[in-house]
């Protein structure tokens, strides 16, 4: 068991993945970042005390990474986040308009230097009477679903302080037992390497074009479900015992194929590593993630391809505590990062911050994607909310040649014959 020495801890398996980037190009590590409009009547005073709160309650949002001769490890120091206040000024309205959302665009770009700054970092601009806040926070203290976690709370803090009843609290201590647990599976970790070399060995590479630049302009797709087409998502997931990722990554599969003939293919899985209640509110990173292999078979039927997933993926999340990095040096040592760009990420998030709220009237930055991706690459982003499903694609599309009309034609097929496999099988 690695052991906490004076407050120093290691780090949890899924934030060595990202801290492996971190090291190799800090300046290009770019935090997650959402855009917000306040309300008009917004108390600032307030909306500060809650930020000095959740940074207090939350370790991982005063995170400072180490150099240590052991390698990376992490602290929590005390610190609360920086608020940055800028008014944008100009002639005219609209210029301002326009300027402003430039500027609110381009924040996301300087990267935070864990070993020196804040992991969180916000931006309010003041623009025409309008105030907007831009919330960076560093990957590595936070996935997606902490960021959901992190706004909810933002909200309902507010509320109490606006109230007068914020109180003081301790802080958690969730996400330092986690990193103790996961200290505690080092020999099991171990072990789960040689499923994952035995499960990666000889996988055929894609022909991708060499280039000094490693970025490609990005086609974007993005579809809404409506509620009659969530009912019957839901439906066709509750009753044929198939979850939604298993759906999910059945349609990316089937674009992929139908689209490049690919028939041997590694897509990346976010694991969200929330298997006990507790670790549920945890505001951290600790996803894993998971390098599943899948071969196509074309004398399968979609339901046989759909029970194959359900299996290769359920292998994977019993053998997700592994050293990824590890893993990665195995992949791409026989230039297996050329299959390597496929990247299937679905979050349910059933409690979804709505809008207008008592702080923010809207989420500004929900529906963007991407001009630019790595070569060959392929993102299938999903996320189901209590009352809809936001799917959001991007992918190389001089590589994978489809534009979005094209898209939109191969997600419905996808969609539609899974749909009719699994109704015929009723």
């Amino acid at each position: 068991m690695e052991l906490i020495k004076e407050g120093i801890y290691p780090l949890a398996y899924g934030q060595r993945h990202l801290v492996q980037n971190y090291e190799s190009d800090p300046k290009n590590t770019f935090p997650l970042r959402r855009v917000y409009k306040f309300q008009n009547d917004f108390s600032q005073v307030a909306f500060k005390e809650v930020i000095w709160y959740l940074t207090n309650k939350h370790p991982s949002l005063r995170l400072r990474l180490l150099r240590t001769s052991s390698g990376w490890r992490q602290q929590f120091v005390d610190q609360t986040a920086p608020i940055v206040e800028t008014t944008v000024r100009g002639l005219t309205k609209a210029f301002r308009k326009q300027y402003g959302l430039l500027l609110i665009g381009e924040d996301i770009k300087p990267a935070i230097d864990l070993e020196k700054e804040s992991p969180i970092r916000l931006t309010i601009f003041r623009i025409n009477k309008q105030y907007y806040l831009s919330l960076c926070i560093s990957h590595i203290a936070a996935d997606e679903i902490s960021f959901g976690l992190f706004e909810r709370e933002l909200v309902e803090c507010y509320q109490k302080a606006i109230a007068g009843n914020l109180m003081q609290c301790l802080a958690s201590e969730s996400f330092e037992k986690l990193i103790l647990k996961e200290a505690n599976y080092n020999n099991k970790a171990e072990n789960n390497l040689k499923y994952w070399y035995d499960n990666l060995n000889g996988i055929e590479y894609l022909d991708l074009p060499q280039s000094k630049n490693p970025l490609a302009v990005a086609g974007n797709y993005i579809r809404i479900f409506s509620c009659e087409e969530l009912d019957n998502f839901k439906r066709i997931s509750a009753e044929s015992k198939y979850s939604s990722l298993t759906i999910i990554a059945a349609i990316h599969l089937l674009i992929i194929y139908e689209s490049k003939k690919v028939s041997d293919i590694i897509l990346s899985v976010p694991f969200s590593n929330r298997l006990r209640e507790e670790e549920n509110s945890i505001v951290a990173n600790i996803f894993m993630p998971l390098f599943v292999r899948f071969k196509w078979n074309p004398e399968e039927s979609i339901l046989q391809m759909l029970d194959r997933i359900r299996e290769t993926l359920f292998n994977a999340i019993i053998h997700s505590q592994f050293d990824s990095r590890k893993i990665l040096a195995f992949i791409t040592s026989n230039k297996g990062n050329q299959n390597l760009t496929r990247e299937c990420n679905f979050i349910l998030e059933e409690d979804a911050l709505r809008y207008p709220n008592p702080l923010f009237t809207e989420r500004l930055d929900s529906m963007s994607t991407g001009k630019m991706v790595s070569i060959g690459s392929f993102h299938f982003h999903a996320r189901q909310f209590s009352d809809g499903v936001l799917f959001k694609l991007f992918w190389d599309e001089k590589f994978w040649s489809i534009n979005p009309e094209t898209m939109n034609v191969l997600f419905n097929k996808s969609y539609d014959l899974i749909c009719a496999a699994i109704n015929n099988k009723e």
